[in-house]
């Protein structure tokens, strides 16, 4: 193999490293907002199981009251 056959070889693989570390930087992000999404639903989630509750109760002492 030539000088030059290699060092464009060697640049062909500095690209596609930079290319493979710029894709995993944007796949990280993304999973990063994903996680952070997921613990918001999770809250939200956990608030309208909480009302829910109030809410059973309430009626269940109504119902209970108005007997």
């Amino acid at each position: 193999m030539r000088y030059t056959d290699s060092s464009a070889n060697a640049k062909k693989w500095e690209v596609e490293l930079q290319t493979l570390k710029n894709n995993n930087s944007r796949l990280t992000g993304a999973l990063q907002e994903s996680t952070a999404n997921v613990e918001e639903w999770k809250r939200q989630l956990q608030s309208l199981k909480d009302e829910n509750n109030k809410m059973k109760l309430k009626v269940s002492f109504n119902a209970h009251f108005y007997l």
